[in-house]
């Protein structure tokens, strides 16, 4: 026969255990500050662990108007860069007492605007928000009733809030230019939809790079999804750069050299060329952007660039408790890329010049 579930275990429960009054247990408990004889605390304490209480942490801060809660909300827990920013949010909030409740999105901006509500109710003051979303109504509204956010990774466009961002426009220039001078004309780039102010960004960096050498690009050699979707078997990422690379290499004129938007979809362009019997960086070179952890496992090791994730989120949460005690000065943070160089990438026809005719990027809304 089974036991029953233990009911929640009240100060009335302890006091009976103790033979002391509820006022006594409460008093034990809350650590209240009023004075409590040695004896008496020793069998409220031991009577509440054998009852094995329970304390209600939400309660207690409502009642002094506190709370030990930091709320994240994370577009996707399935891609390696955004676990790495959580350990540098959570090792901050750790040290300053606080703990962190994590979010996943789900890349849904309804399930983003669903969780703010969620956090709001249970009483979390501050928040630290990577938002996919273009409607900040939601986020304006917690904070006229007092809620803390600070942005990061993406940017919140025309939003009044502390913001630790990445330059991801040079990000995808300096990419760009590093294929360039190891010699490729012929560079492929491939990404998830241009929906994040992270993708536009490096998208403006690589179109950047190619108009200020004058490198004409097929317009077939620039591919990006039209759709995006969470799901539990694959990462989005990786799949997408499977499917990318796969339309690529099925040119008749193929690429030498693939830029994907990040280290995930550059991971699946491995895995596309390797089942297709193409070997990088021989056949095809590849570049990414993050430098997540697997990016230097692999072989070749990626070349890519680097982007501080586990030091944005440290920052983020800095910041986000000096916004709490109010000792923060207002500035906006924009961390820089770094070039990281593996085996990824061949170097080819390394006499040339980076000179060509003006390019027709019109198209793609560029001139």
């Amino acid at each position: 026969m089974m036991n029953e579930s233990k009911k929640n275990i009240t100060i009335y429960d302890i006091a009976k255990e103790a033979k002391v009054s509820p006022a006594t247990v409460s008093r034990v408990l809350s650590d209240s500050g009023y004075g409590v004889r040695p004896l008496l605390r020793k069998r409220v304490e031991e009577a509440a662990d054998l009852l094995g209480y329970m304390p209600n942490m939400i309660g207690r801060q409502l009642k002094k108007k506190i709370t030990t809660n930091i709320g994240v909300i994370l577009p996707s827990i399935s891609n390696p860069f955004y676990p790495k920013l959580l350990l540098g949010i959570e090792e901050v909030a750790r040290q300053a007492g606080k703990q962190v409740l994590l979010c996943n999105s789900g890349r849904s901006a309804d399930v983003e605007k669903g969780y703010l509500q969620t956090l709001y109710e249970n009483q979390v003051k501050g928040i630290i928000v990577s938002s996919i979303s273009d409607d900040y109504s939601m986020f304006s509204e917690i904070q006229e009733r007092g809620v803390s956010l600070v942005a990061l990774d993406q940017k919140m466009e025309n939003f009044d809030c502390q913001q630790i961002l990445f330059d991801y426009e040079r990000a995808g220039f300096m990419a760009a230019e590093h294929l360039l001078k190891k010699g490729h004309r012929k560079i492929g780039f491939i990404s998830a939809p241009l929906d994040r102010f992270s993708r536009k960004s490096v998208f403006d960096g690589f179109c950047s790079a190619m108009l200020q050498y004058q490198i004409d690009l097929p317009e077939e050699y620039i591919l990006i999804s039209t759709n995006e979707y969470e799901s539990i078997e694959n990462s989005y990422e990786f799949e997408n750069g499977r499917n990318l690379t796969e339309k690529l290499m099925n040119l008749q004129n193929p690429p030498t050299a693939i830029f994907a938007c990040n280290d995930m979809t550059a991971l699946g362009v491995y895995k596309q060329l390797n089942e297709m019997g193409l070997k990088i960086p021989d056949d095809v070179s590849v570049m990414g952007l993050d430098d997540i952890e697997v990016s230097s496992m692999i072989s070749p090791g990626l070349t890519t660039i680097h982007q501080p994730n586990y030091e944005m989120g440290k920052i983020a949460c800095k910041i986000l408790l000096e916004v709490l005690d109010g000792e923060f000065n207002e500035v906006d943070i924009l961390l820089q890329p770094k070039l990281i160089e593996r085996g990824s990438i061949k170097e080819i026809d390394v006499g040339r010049k980076l000179h060509g005719t003006k390019m027709g990027w019109k198209a793609l809304g560029y001139r």
